[in-house]
């Protein structure tokens, strides 16, 4: 195609791809980020570059809770001393140190940042702005991964019997939303009573909240993803105690389940303090009473459990995946912690 710069000087300007519709794809995109003026300056650096692209492809076509995720994500390239070299000079030996020299994060975040930088100059080469995809061959360094922990029989019995007791009700229903659905926070947080099927027992997940920009407000998005929206039966305790708890806030009208006192979205942060501040209590309820003290493991460790309390009643793979909303089973079995009794029990069975 022919057009002409701010000089009125006439260039040309060539898109290439393995087929015809693939060539114009490339030509409308290049339109498509000329009307929204995208700043190309052919010596901008991996850092600047990776910026545009995010702002330019990505802050309109994800949830604001990802995208402030990508915001972190950028900001480990953008820092560090590959962020600063022309995109035109980074080669595979420059990737591969800035992934080494992040062993100290995790597993997951050494695979995100890879994905990164893969997309950041893939989408350089469609702009001219390089010719090579230096992150293509890169392999992420092999990191040790944690055990990812999970509440024992004996500690979900304490928790459970605590958040019965009058000093533990005020968080019954959601620390059994936690461990008896698998739902992540931000889940849990967008639960509407219209979500749950008190004829079918069945508890429908439509959406999730999360902070919105500046973390100053909270935002509701629809779960698009199809293996995000799932249903999850609700088991006959927990059922009662949404029954308990909507008639007890149909007083305030509420649209949310888990709500302020004047019937409002909490926000994800309090609601975190809160689960902490419930572990306190239950701990110091525990001395009096002469019983264990329970771990305080994380929000997101709750939903290990659940996913290992599938697995230890024989809940088939494909069932946990559904359940979890898992893209693909791998995930699956990355949540399920390795129970020493399923482990004794199976080495038990080899006679």
């Amino acid at each position: 195609m022919y057009g002409f710069d701010s000089n009125g000087e006439q260039q040309r300007k060539s898109f290439y791809g393995k087929t015809k519709g693939e060539c114009k794809a490339k030509c409308d995109e290049f339109l498509q980020d000329s009307k929204k003026g995208v700043a190309i300056n052919k010596d901008m650096s991996l850092g600047a570059w990776g910026t545009e692209w995010l702002d330019t492809y990505k802050k309109d076509t994800v949830a604001p809770h990802t995208y402030t995720g990508y915001e972190y994500l950028m900001q480990h390239i953008v820092n560090s001393s590959i962020g600063k070299m022309p995109l035109t000079e980074v080669k595979p030996i420059h990737v591969k140190k800035f992934l080494t020299g992040k062993k100290d994060t995790s597993h997951s975040t050494i695979t995100k940042l890879k994905a990164f930088l893969y997309a950041i100059f893939e989408c350089g080469i469609d702009n001219d702005l390089c010719l090579k995809n230096p992150a293509r061959n890169v392999k992420p360094p092999s990191i040790a991964q944690g055990e990812k922990e999970a509440f024992s029989d004996v500690e979900i019995n304490i928790i459970l019997e605590y958040s019965a007791t009058n000093e533990g009700k005020w968080f019954e229903l959601a620390i059994n939303t936690l461990l008896y659905t698998g739902l992540r926070r931000g889940e849990v947080l967008g639960l509407m009573w219209t979500d749950i099927d008190f004829s079918d027992s069945m508890l429908k997940l439509k959406r999730s909240a999360s902070f919105g920009e500046g973390r100053s407000l909270v935002t509701v998005t629809s779960n698009s993803r199809k293996n995000h929206m799932r249903d999850i039966p609700l088991d006959p305790i927990l059922l009662q105690m949404f029954k308990t708890e909507k008639d007890r806030k149909d007083r305030q009208k509420s649209l949310y389940i888990f709500s302020t006192a004047s019937g409002e979205l909490i926000k994800p942060d309090n609601f975190a303090r809160t689960y902490q501040k419930f572990f306190r209590h239950l701990n110091a309820w525990c001395v009096t009473n002469d019983k264990s003290k329970v771990r305080e493991l994380t929000m997101h460790e709750c939903r290990h459990t659940y996913a290992t309390m599938l697995l230890r009643r024989g809940v088939d793979s494909r069932i946990r995946q559904l359940l979890l909303g898992h893209s693909d089973e791998d995930m699956t079995n990355n949540y399920t912690h390795a129970d020493h009794d399923l482990l004794k029990k199976a080495a038990g069975n080899i006679r």
